[in-house]
């Protein structure tokens, strides 16, 4: 029975992931081969390691796609007066530099390493979602994580699906109470994106929750949280030793505009500005994730709350909300909270279209150097 349960819990998202991802690289196939652009002349980045253009990978190598891929061939590199890859954290790159030696190419690496962890993430959220809020919550919170307008990055050459994936092993072996795994994720995730390093304290809460806050019954596995932040803060020594400056991660974030703020400080910041898709949708996912977050602290518990705002009121403290839409993927308890909020069936599936429709949108113009998350 329990390994019956176990291959129904499997194949729900599974089909879901292939789903989406056949819709996923048709259009990506489309929108390039009958739309797609060149690449822009105004940074050597782009230029860096051209790959054999094809209709299927170049749609990929796109934007930040192309810091990810520099790091790989290059190593990291800082300047002080100019933008410099170590704002993209190892583990990533890592991978596909360590996987791209057998297969030969870096862009399809890429790609095979995100869609191996989304497929991961589809499973693990479903299973999550299904022992927290039950089955038809699972169904639609995996599915508005895949469709949402910025969804189409799970499948590409960045780090999302890495982060994404690690997050939710980590807090379903804290559910599970697997304490040496939640550390060994958690500290992976810290290695993936500065995101990642939320995990810690949101895992301590969880932890002190389980136990009702009594200190007493904490026991030697409490220990396995500080495995967490190991990932984080070894990539901040490393760059030390590159740069000299323990906080040089914060100081080439300039280069893009992101200084550290407050998020209404952000929010009205970007409101100020002329309103086109870019600022509207940025403005949107603030409000949006926002209110989901909060609700999340009602429906799942004040770890997954703390997390899943952490995670928003980061990504908004950096002067501009630019690339707000992608970092809020990682905001997953929001999407578990969404799957079981909006319950009227034919409401769930109009959703469920006009996000696909966006996701268009986003794919068009991201492909053609219009719009970068």
């Amino acid at each position: 029975m329990n390994n019956k349960n176990n291959f129904s819990s499997c194949k729900i998202p599974i089909l879901l992931f292939v789903a989406t991802r056949l819709w996923i690289f048709a259009v990506t196939c489309l929108i390039y081969g009958f739309w797609g652009c060149e690449l822009p002349q105004t940074s050597p980045v782009w230029h860096g390691g051209l790959q054999k253009e094809n209709i299927f990978l170049e749609p990929w190598r796109r934007w930040d796609a192309l810091w990810f891929l520099q790091v790989v061939r290059e190593g990291y590199h800082y300047r002080p007066d100019a933008q410099s890859n170590i704002t993209i954290f190892p583990l990533y790159p890592f991978l596909i530099k360590i996987i791209a030696g057998i297969i030969g190419n870096q862009v399809l690496t890429g790609l095979i390493i995100s869609n191996l962890c989304l497929l991961l993430l589809c499973v693990l959220l479903y299973r999550l979602t299904s022992e927290k809020l039950g089955g038809v919550a699972a169904f639609w919170g995996v599915l508005f994580l895949l469709l949402f307008p910025t969804g189409f990055l799970l499948s590409g050459v960045y780090s999302e699906s890495l982060l994404i994936m690690l997050a939710v092993a980590t807090f379903l072996s804290a559910r599970r109470r697997v304490w040496w795994l939640c550390g060994v994720t958690g500290m992976l995730a810290g290695a993936t994106r500065l995101t990642g390093l939320i995990l810690f304290p949101a895992m301590v809460l969880e932890y002190l929750s389980q136990k009702r806050f009594r200190l007493r019954e904490c026991h030697r596995d409490f220990f396995f949280l500080f495995l967490m932040p190991i990932g984080g803060l070894t990539y901040f020594l490393y760059l030390y030793k590159l740069t000299g400056d323990f906080f040089a991660y914060f100081e080439a974030q300039k280069h893009w505009g992101h200084h550290l703020t407050s998020p209404i400080f952000s929010f009205f910041y970007e409101a100020a500005m002329d309103l086109n898709f870019t600022v509207a949708l940025d403005l949107t996912s603030a409000v949006i994730f926002i209110i989901l977050s909060i609700l999340v602290f009602r429906r799942l518990g004040a770890a997954y709350g703390f997390y899943s705002l952490a995670v928003v009121l980061v990504a908004m403290s950096a002067t501009k909300l630019f690339g707000l839409p992608r970092y809020v993927l990682a905001a997953f308890p929001a999407f578990m909270v969404l799957g079981e909020l909006i319950r009227w069936k034919p409401l769930r599936w109009a959703l469920a279209l006009a996000l696909a429709a966006l996701q268009v949108y986003c794919m068009y113009n991201f492909i053609n150097w219009k719009i970068s998350f």
